[in-house]
């Protein structure tokens, strides 16, 4: 992503806060929901510092294990608070106030319009999209039928480590019906399929859908083929351990035409090298729920 496009899209998140948050109703809610509301910016704010303060892997890993828990008090945030009445303007206006005065709110638009923190955004898509994410968390005001946990038509990002001729980070983008998740009834299991039209597949399997994390436990878990040459070469990676050796970690699981996001990462055979010697992989998806 260039850098002029990022910075408008940093600037627009701000803009978009601040007009976000005249939506929740502080000046009328209970003072026990208001300090959640606020906790709940804090969490956010930690987690985005995250981002800032950790390498690209560290960070991943980090955000993975927390995200489940944002998850759950977007969710149980975003029910209490649409039973709020409306703002009149008067208490639009002194709610506006008031949330200035929050230290959280502050720090959170100082970091957010610090130019390294856009520019490590930008050099990283892996960091790009996990920013997303939390973004999308604390708009607590979306319908999780509008939600989409990645930019664009954006539906996975991995990055293969060192050690594999293929090393480096892929975006994979495919169109909604080439992305999806389902009830393979048939074979008791749930399955993630990406396609991509530029030869990338990628299958993710786990025993039934939950939330959390799903330890490997069969071949083939998970699956990645790639080609670098047009579709006429193809490179496969899977789970190196049958048992064990990596997991596949769910943090959103809507109902049908919902979407189902999360991550996975573990150790991972190489069609590319004729040794055994496994290679890292970590990616994140977020795809339609069928």
């Amino acid at each position: 992503m260039k850098r002029n496009s990022l910075t408008r899209k940093i600037a627009f998140v701000l803009v978009v806060f601040y007009a976000g948050i005249t939506n929740i109703a502080i000046s009328q809610l209970p003072a026990s929901l208001e300090k959640e509301v606020i906790q709940f910016y804090s969490d956010i704010y930690d987690a985005l510092k995250i981002i800032d303060t950790q390498n690209e892997k560290d960070a991943v890993k980090k955000l993975g294990e927390i995200k489940p828990k944002l998850t759950q008090e977007a969710e149980s945030l975003s029910a209490k608070l649409s039973k709020m009445p409306d703002l009149t303007e008067a208490e639009d206006d002194a709610m506006m106030q008031r949330m200035m005065e929050k230290e959280v709110i502050n720090d959170m638009m100082t970091l957010l319009s610090n130019p390294a923190y856009i520019q490590k955004l930008e050099n990283s898509p892996v960091l790009q999209r996990e920013y997303d994410e939390l973004m999308l968390l604390m708009d607590l005001d979306a319908g999780t039928e509008e939600q989409s946990a990645l930019t664009g038509s954006q539906v996975c990002s991995f990055v293969v480590g060192a050690g594999s001729p293929n090393s480096g980070t892929y975006v994979v983008s495919a169109l909604e019906d080439e992305a999806f998740a389902y009830n393979d009834f048939e074979n008791e299991q749930f399955v993630i399929e990406i396609h991509e039209e530029n030869y990338i597949d990628i299958m993710l399997i786990i025993e039934k859908p939950a939330l959390g994390k799903h330890p490997f436990t069969m071949e083939m878990q998970v699956a990645i083929d790639l080609s670098k040459n047009g579709g006429d070469d193809y490179i496969g990676f899977d789970n190196y351990q049958e048992e064990g050796g990596g997991y596949i970690q769910i943090d959103r699981l809507d109902d049908i035409d919902g979407i189902v996001s999360g991550s996975f990462s573990g150790l991972f055979n190489d069609s590319s090298t004729e040794d055994d010697k496994p290679v890292e992989i970590e990616g994140r998806f977020s795809v339609k729920r069928m």
